[in-house]
């Protein structure tokens, strides 16, 4: 009898269950949809602030379309996912005693398979080895430790963009390989180290041989930025110390080639 008398009431107890439903957090919203505390960006506000800067204004209310959809008139999540890719948040400079700026990423550089390094903070992709022209032999101007004059940097990217010799396979698969802005050149630094300024690939300490980068150079590595007051000159680098500064466009730089 009692055995009887528990499987009703434990069948009861489960046909309650299964009538319940079961929640995951509470989906409702904090206030009415036209309620000021409901007020929600929409993507293209989001993806305009992000493209030109310009703000958008929160709204209780969403117009429908009265037509399909026209192109050029709004974003979709990928569009803004990718653009946010592209915005160059301001790091911290890696100083022990500079707290301010944007933390950088874990790992801060990610080694591909084959020949390439991305920056994880800036999604830049970079040729991984650090020195190119000097391991492949490339030396017009004679130096022989793989520094070129700028006019010869900039063949340098032309022939390595087209597979041509001495570069013939060392492009990595791709042909949009430039020569870095200075701003770029710049967000590698790290200057929490010296002689290079440039941090391992975890991000957690120093560079060395391979990690990320091959046969880097702690001196000067040119960009395509060039001195607004005179054409002659154009921005460099040094990988030393972090040191901007600009020179003649015929002293030698070394390339670090980025896409």
């Amino acid at each position: 009898m009692r055995k009887s008398v528990f499987a009703t009431v434990m069948a009861a107890v489960f046909a309650v269950l299964a009538m319940t439903p079961a929640f995951a957090g509470n989906l409702d919203q904090t206030a009415a949809p036209t309620d000021p505390a409901s007020a929600m960006f929409t993507l293209e506000d989001i993806y305009q602030r992000l493209l030109n800067g310009t703000a958008g204004t929160k709204r209780t209310s969403f117009a429908g379309p009265t037509a399909g959809p026209i192109a050029g008139t709004g974003h979709t999540l990928d569009e803004v996912y990718n653009l946010i890719g592209t915005r160059a948040f301001i790091p911290k400079t890696g100083a022990t005693a500079d707290t301010t700026g944007v933390n950088f990423p874990n790992p801060r550089f990610t080694v591909n398979a084959g020949c390439t390094v991305t920056d994880n903070l800036t999604g830049r992709m970079w040729l991984k080895d650090a020195n190119l022209a000097a391991t492949v032999g490339y030396n017009p101007d004679g130096t022989g430790n793989g520094s070129v004059k700028w006019s010869n940097a900039v063949a340098l990217i032309t022939a390595l963009n087209a597979g041509t010799a001495p570069f013939a396979g060392k492009n990595c698969g791709y042909t949009d390989w430039r020569l870095p802005n200075l701003r770029e050149l710049q967000s590698l630094i790290h200057y929490g180290y010296a002689n290079p300024a440039l941090s391992d690939t975890v991000g957690t300490g120093q560079w060395t041989a391979g990690n990320p980068f091959d046969n880097l150079y702690s001196g000067g590595y040119c960009s395509a930025t060039p001195l607004v007051d005179d054409p002659a000159y154009a921005w460099d680098l040094n990988m030393g110390y972090g040191q901007v500064q600009y020179g003649d466009k015929n002293y030698a730089y070394l390339v670090l080639p980025v896409r």
